[in-house]
């Protein structure tokens, strides 16, 4: 599965940029059409995709990525200041 998925990032960088094509459901949700490479996918793959055309992350989408972190180290229940001052302590031990 893993050779699978790094030979299919190796096929889709050889391209240089590209695009996910995706389909919708009856609800309106969005859906990868690639099964193995895809933003939806493992972290595996999600690591290695990057965007064709870099952002520089605001100040809104780290308050945003902050949170999200907080999510995933179990603090979804505390309010997103008390979630953004605790990833602000532990970000040492994240680097």
């Amino acid at each position: 599965d893993t050779e699978y998925k790094l030979d299919g990032c190796a096929q889709m960088a050889a391209h240089g940029a590209f695009y996910l094509p995706h389909n919708l459901d009856f609800r309106g949700r969005a859906y990868p059409l690639p099964v193995d490479v895809q933003h939806m996918g493992s972290d595996l793959t999600r690591a290695m995709l990057v965007f064709a055309e870099p952002r520089k992350v605001t100040r809104r989408g780290l308050f945003w990525m902050k949170i999200h972190l907080a999510n995933l180290l179990g603090k979804d229940k505390l309010s997103f200041a008390e979630r953004v001052d605790y990833v602000d302590d532990v970000m040492p031990e994240v680097l």
